[in-house]
């Protein structure tokens, strides 16, 4: 029986110390993640380091995702796809489109427009197509 009680203890012994050493561990790893100021609040502006991008000193500018011209081209592929119109004009500044030309139909002309609005970037579409007389 004596040496099954060692052999008790000595589990439970080392149970125990492998909690204590992952008590101790996790208590060095926040030790070292603390910040270099030990816990003080610094109510002054963060500095920068290496892994932290900076400010850019001027203004950004950033390019439209989508050109005019893009625009323009891809919603004259469309009219011209369906060879429902005639001199068909697409015309964008800053996003907004400005159709003109002639449409058989109202119907056409309406469809026009909202396909055109539909295009990525468009900002606002003047649909200023005629309707074909019958």
């Amino acid at each position: 029986m004596a040496p099954e009680r060692n052999q008790r203890f000595s589990g439970r012994h080392n149970w125990a110390i492998i909690v204590l050493l992952g008590v101790v561990l996790c208590s060095a790893e926040s030790v070292f993640a603390q910040d270099a100021t030990d816990g003080k609040k610094d109510d002054a502006a963060p500095t920068t380091t290496a892994n932290t991008p900076s400010a850019p000193a001027g203004p950004v500018t950033v390019q439209p995702i989508t050109r005019d011209e893009d625009i323009r081209q891809r919603i004259e592929k469309i009219l011209e796809a369906t060879g429902e119109y005639t001199d068909a004009e697409v015309t964008v500044k800053q996003g907004v489109v400005f159709l003109k030309g002639r449409a058989r139909t109202d119907r056409l002309k309406e469809w026009a427009g909202t396909t055109s609005g539909k295009v990525e970037d468009v900002v606002a579409v003047f649909n200023g197509l005629e309707i074909l007389p019958p």
